[in-house]
């Protein structure tokens, strides 16, 4: 979870225990790019700029897991959503992976 503030105790014991026994959650609080938010000297944290920050939590982490889910805060999923993208996922590879070889390498056969 990359966020401007963390969720409190009771909001993170909820998550862990919703995950599975094999899953693992990282939470990066404080994520809040800096920056200036006018011609003032002054560093402040730049809120509207916090969508980003989850790209740098996948370049750091990108070997350490089999897999990332970067949603908005406004965004509903849940395991079901999840499930639905690893199956259409696996879908497209197999499409893929049996189309004729002059598919595979020119997309305007």
């Amino acid at each position: 979870i990359v966020g401007n503030e963390g969720p409190n105790p009771t909001d993170r014991k909820v998550l862990e225990d919703a995950l599975p026994m094999d899953s693992a959650l990282d939470i990066w609080e404080s994520a809040c790019p800096l920056g200036y938010a006018s011609k003032k000297p002054e560093v402040l944290c730049i809120k509207r700029a916090l969508a980003r920050q989850h790209r740098f939590v996948v370049a750091d982490r990108k070997d350490e897991y089999d897999f990332f889910a970067c949603w908005e805060d406004d965004m509903r999923f849940d395991a079901g959503t999840i499930q639905y993208y690893l199956e259409l996922s696996a879908e497209i590879d197999r499409i893929s992976n049996s189309a004729a070889p002059d598919l595979k390498t020119d997309p305007d056969a």
